[in-house]
């Protein structure tokens, strides 16, 4: 058993858990303050005031989805359009949640994985925050917040960045397969 611990800490020392970066692109016609919420592989808009996401005037535009993992495009600018409580015209000019779009690739990773969250605004007319980080006190859920104010709508870009770490466990047992593989020969 003394064999198996020293060649994990070897293991471990010899073979370092590779940090791996995954980034969200968003693009979003916003005018007034909407959450973006995200958890697992799902995103949701939560308005607030105004005109609801993708909503003004005639307008129904899309929420724009594009990811990487480590610079490997992983969805290339889908586009999707959230279904509110009214259909178009209606801006939506009350508190409301828009429809889930499923299928975010890849998802939203553990907290326990993620050494660092960040959201870096890249156009915005008014305000962006992350309000929320992913824990497992919040189901891992992610909030970003956009504020446009008064007026008209504008588009917003922005990118989640996420660098993600295996887990020591994760190693462990592939380093305590690698072992058992090793021994039953």
């Amino acid at each position: 058993m003394k064999w198996i611990t020293l060649f994990m800490v070897l293991f471990l020392t010899t073979f370092p858990a590779k940090a791996t970066l995954v980034t969200i692109d968003i693009e979003a016609m916003i005018d007034g303050r909407d959450l973006l919420i995200i958890r697992d592989n799902t995103l949701r808009w939560h308005h607030l005031d105004y005109a609801a996401v993708g909503r003004w005037g005639q307008y129904n535009e899309p929420t724009i989805i594009s990811t990487e993992v480590d610079g490997v495009l992983q969805m290339d600018r889908v586009q999707w359009i959230p279904q509110w409580p009214e259909e178009p015209p209606a801006d939506i000019h009350y508190e409301a949640f828009s429809s889930l779009f499923t299928g975010l690739v890849p998802s939203l990773p553990p907290a326990d994985m993620a050494t660092s969250v960040t959201w870096t605004p890249i156009q915005a007319r008014g305000t962006t925050s992350m309000k929320t980080i992913p824990t497992g006190a919040n189901g891992y859920t992610l909030i970003i917040e956009f504020y446009d104010g008064p007026g008209a709508c504008a588009w917003y870009t922005g990118q989640i960045s996420i660098e993600v770490i295996p887990e020591p466990a994760t190693l462990l047992l592939f380093g305590l397969g690698a072992v058992m593989l090793r021994r039953n020969r």
